[in-house]
C-alpha cells in the first residue's frame, strides 16, 4: 500500500519546481533593475543639478573676468595719462639749472614793495 498512498496534496513535478524557483529569481533580479533605475536616475538628477551649479559658477567667473579687463583697461589709460603728464613736468637737469639760477639770484635778498615805497619815501624826505 506503500506504493499507493496518496496524500492529501500531490506531489509537485520536478519542473513546477523549476518554474517557482524561477519566478523567485526573476522577481528578485526585477527588483534589482528597479532599484538601479532609481539609482541612474538619482545620478542623472544630481548631474543634471551639479551641470547647472557649474554653468552659474562660469558664468559669474566669466563677468568677473570681464569686469577685471575692464579695469585693468582703466588703469593703463590713466597710467598713460600719468606718464603723458610726467614727461611736461620740468626733468632733473631742468631743475638743478633753476636752483644754480635760485642760488646765484638769491630771491631772499630782493625787497618788497612795501619796503621799495618806504626807503622812496625816506629818501625823499632826506632830500
Amino acid at each position: 500500500m506503500a506504493e499507493g498512498k496518496k496524500g492529501l496534496f500531490p506531489p509537485a513535478p520536478a519542473e513546477n519546481i523549476d518554474v517557482n524557483a524561477l519566478r523567485s529569481r526573476l522577481r528578485l533580479l526585477e527588483e534589482k533593475t528597479t532599484n538601479l533605475n532609481r539609482k541612474i536616475e538619482l545620478l542623472e538628477s544630481n548631474l543634471i543639478n551639479s551641470n547647472k551649479k557649474r554653468g552659474e559658477t562660469v558664468r559669474a567667473l566669466d563677468a568677473d573676468l570681464l569686469e577685471v579687463k575692464h579695469e585693468m583697461s582703466d588703469f593703463r589709460h590713466k597710467i598713460g595719462l600719468i606718464i603723458s603728464e610726467l614727461k611736461l613736468t620740468a626733468g632733473k637737469d631742468e631743475l638743478n639749472s633753476m636752483k644754480s639760477y635760485l642760488d646765484m639770484w638769491n630771491p631772499a635778498r630782493f625787497a618788497t614793495r612795501d619796503e621799495v615805497e618806504k626807503m622812496l619815501g625816506t629818501k625823499r624826505k632826506n632830500e
